[in-house]
């Protein structure tokens, strides 16, 4: 039977804080305040006990993952905004179902909230699209789709998804498709862009993680890498859905 990606657990919050993100309370905080059995205390109702964790991202930042439970709280408490309609992600646009709409609610992205200040410089912050692709040609593989502009110098090296990867469990390295694979893009993927593929080995076969990771990597590149036009987790997924169709219509 192939190895499929699934969503493991519906009930749980995974909060993307991007490399470059420097206001709220700093990631340091967060990291140790989900290591901590008493500093956990900051992320829960009174009276109750939940287990956060965290992991940090070589380029900065990370991910937390915390119970949904914590949803009416986790702005306030994190002091930053949080970003339950992926302004960051136009990869998955409206409507969405089953579990794409899981992953849109359930990823979040962590932003600046805008000071009233005007003495204050305004935060500047990047964007990368990301989307789940079911693809039947990848088989039991899972591979990240990177896109550039044509011709694009200045892209990530294998050395450096390879690094990335690692605190997340994941390794990445580049590698070339099937050619069913590169077919099956086609009818989707622009000829205006440069494709870059990597393949995705970790024990996780959880879609959500893997999203997650995908979502940190492209937020946290886009500071560096200017001209990354977006990235793709592609693979086969057990509740079959993509966001190709969308995707097509905004980025051709």
């Amino acid at each position: 039977m192939t190895a499929m990606l699934r969503i493991e657990s519906a009930d749980m919050f995974y909060l993307v804080y991007p490399s470059w993100l420097s206001v709220g309370l700093p990631w340091q905080d967060i990291e140790r305040a989900a290591a901590s059995s008493e500093s956990t205390k900051r992320f829960t109702r009174v009276g109750t006990h939940i287990e956060a964790e965290a992991w940090s991202g070589t380029l900065g930042g990370g991910i937390v993952r915390i119970p949904c439970e914590m949803g009416p709280q986790l702005s306030s408490l994190l002091r930053v905004g949080i970003d339950t309609g992926h302004r960051s992600n136009p990869g998955l646009v409206d409507p969405v179902v089953g579990d794409a709409h899981t992953l849109r609610t359930h990823v979040l992205r962590m932003y600046a909230i805008p000071s009233p200040s005007i003495i204050r410089p305004r935060h500047v912050e990047y964007r990368c699209p990301v989307s789940p692709e079911h693809c039947s040609a990848a088989g039991e593989n899972v591979y990240w789709l990177m896109t550039f502009p044509r011709g694009t110098k200045k892209v990530p090296s294998g050395d450096v998804m390879s690094s990335i990867g690692v605190p997340f469990g994941l390794h990445m390295e580049p590698v070339t498709p099937p050619a069913a694979l590169n077919t099956e893009v086609d009818a989707w993927c622009s000829d205006h862009y440069d494709r870059h593929w990597f393949g995705v080995v970790g024990a996780s076969r959880d879609l959500m993680w893997n999203y997650a990771v995908a979502v940190y990597c492209g937020l946290s590149l886009a500071a560096t890498y200017r001209r990354l036009q977006a990235i793709h987790v592609v693979a086969q997924f057990e509740n079959p859905f993509n966001c190709r169709c969308r995707w097509n219509e905004r980025h051709r």
